[in-house]
């Protein structure tokens, strides 16, 4: 008997891990070809956008298809990094190497935050209400000047 994948006598539960390498090894090769064939920044801003928002759908699914649990962490993280590496390039004039590495760290800063009061009960509703209205207000208010 035959042991290529390709053998009809194979069973399918044999043959499936080497159809999973295939089809990663050939996403793997075009995420490597696309830049190549893309050489104007503009194309290539648009992948790696696009490649940010894959990533962050696939973790979705993770927690939402495996665990059957809403779970809105990963884009809270995300926005964050977002906004407060926007919030450098803009107002202060960083780098984006150093917005985006200043962006991560904050991110990271309130995930290991959580993790260490995550035994503590904390008052979180109170906590967004004395801080979010207020914050929310504010933000009202400077997009109408």
């Amino acid at each position: 008997m035959s042991d290529t994948p390709s053998d009809p006598r194979m069973p399918i539960r044999d043959r499936a891990p080497f159809a999973r390498r295939l089809w990663l090894l050939a996403a793997v090769l075009a995420i490597a070809i696309l830049p190549l064939m893309f050489p104007d920044s503009y194309w290539r801003t648009n992948l790696i956008v696009c490649a940010i928002n894959v990533m962050l759908a696939i973790g979705l699914d993770f927690v939402v298809g495996y665990a059957g649990q809403l779970n809105l962490g990963q884009s809270a993280f995300y926005g964050l990094g977002a906004y407060v590496s926007t919030l450098l390039i803009a107002r202060l004039g960083v780098p984006f190497w150093a917005a985006l590495a200043g962006g991560m760290l904050l991110a990271a800063a309130d995930l290991v935050a959580r993790t260490i009061a995550s035994p503590r009960q904390l008052p979180v509703g109170a906590i967004m209400a004395l801080v979010g209205a207020p914050l929310f207000v504010a933000l009202l208010r400077g997009r109408a000047r």
